[in-house]
């Protein structure tokens, strides 16, 4: 069997235990509250992300992750040695990262040819756990 590497953005909450655990690689997503831009995960927590909501009168706005990012993720992903990627991700209709991620599959890993990356779209959680321990 291949090495998968399975990959899903901040949007899921997935604990930051069963992201080590399981092996799933987390896409930030850009956050801007009031005046300030952060990245999901990375500049803060789930609860401060919430302190900062409750100073706030405007809602926060999400950015979508870019096809460069895609890009750079599948290329670490070959430089690992897998053979598939299954992407979790936030549903096609309620974000622009799907688009994004769809370029650079079939473009710069359609040279490879080592490399499928499978699509799953959800926004629940539950959906994301099972995929590694299935592949195990």
């Amino acid at each position: 069997m291949g090495k998968i590497q399975v990959i899903t953005d901040s949007a899921s909450d997935i604990s930051y235990e069963n992201e080590k655990r399981y092996d799933i690689h987390i896409i930030p997503f850009p956050v801007v509250i009031g005046e300030k831009s952060y990245l999901s995960r990375v500049d803060m927590d789930y609860d401060g992300f919430y302190i900062q909501m409750e100073d706030q009168e405007d809602v926060p706005k999400t950015s979508q992750i870019t096809s460069y990012q895609f890009e750079e993720l599948y290329y670490e992903c070959y430089q690992k040695g897998c053979t598939d990627v299954i992407l979790v991700m936030i549903n096609s209709k309620g974000s622009a990262t799907y688009q994004n991620s769809l370029w650079p599959s079939t473009h710069f890993l359609r040279s490879i040819r080592s490399v499928r990356v499978r699509f799953l779209f959800t926004v629940m959680t539950g959906a994301v756990i099972p995929a590694p321990t299935a592949s195990r």
